[in-house]
């Protein structure tokens, strides 16, 4: 939502999150979006660039490390 796609431009943080909670209980499972804005908001507050960070933690979560190692086994199979 906070990045630009072909069809539309970026959300602001603040437009992305009001969005979440527009639509939980419809869209989204009410109480994961209420602990992943709870979650942003906090985060969000604690570090000088939010998407580095939010890179970094991508970066160190054993699932995407886990799903970049099958894309390159994958890749690399004949």
């Amino acid at each position: 939502m906070t990045h630009d796609r072909p069809w539309r431009r970026a959300f602001s943080l603040s437009t992305a999150l009001q969005m979440l909670r527009d639509g939980a209980g419809s869209q989204f499972d009410p109480v994961l979006t209420e602990g992943f804005v709870g979650w942003v908001q906090g985060e969000y507050l604690k570090v000088d660039d939010f998407e580095a960070h939010l890179a970094v933690e991508a970066a160190e979560n054993g699932y995407v490390q886990m799903r970049e190692r099958i894309q390159q086994l994958l890749r690399a199979a004949p």
